[in-house]
């Protein structure tokens, strides 16, 4: 509409750049396309799909409350991600022999096979991507990571009232 305001709340495209959310979601979408993407393509699994499956090979059995601790993912996610690789026969579940009521996720002779495939590449490009950092700038980046990570884990809490 001509002659209409800018609205002063709205930030500029130039002012995302120093904004922390906005910046920290593009730099994962494009690592993501850049590392993870890459790899998964080769395979059956999605991005998601491939989150819950590494998880499990990386942890050995697991319950699926302990992937949504790890990785932040929500329990949908996690549940709808675990249903399809059962079906897909990457991941089967069991009874925990300490408490019959919990259910263990593990990986089947396939799913170790997709990790034994894809987890030295998600390795090599951590490697690659963390090579831009002087070993100095990485313990920062860490640290300030840890930080950011802490002040949302608040910011979360007290908007759900904890």
């Amino acid at each position: 509409m001509a002659g209409a305001k800018k609205n002063s709340t709205v930030p500029t495209p130039e002012a995302l750049v120093a904004h922390i959310p906005y910046r920290l979601g593009q730099l994962t979408n494009l690592v993501r396309r850049a590392t993870t993407d890459s790899y998964v393509r080769q395979s059956a699994v999605s991005g998601r799909e491939w989150r819950v499956l590494a998880m499990i090979g990386i942890t050995g059995p697991v319950q699926a409350s302990e992937i949504v601790g790890y990785t932040g993912m929500d329990k949908a996610t996690v549940a709808r991600a675990v249903g399809r690789l059962v079906k897909l026969a990457m991941v089967e579940q069991s009874k925990d022999p300490e408490d019959g009521r919990v259910k263990l996720l593990q990986l089947t002779e396939d799913g170790e096979r997709l990790c034994g495939r894809i987890i030295p590449q998600m390795k090599d490009g951590g490697d690659m991507l963390a090579g831009a950092l002087t070993p100095d700038e990485r313990r920062m980046f860490l640290r300030c990571l840890d930080k950011l990570s802490r002040r949302a884990l608040e910011m979360l809490e007290d908007s759900e009232g904890r």
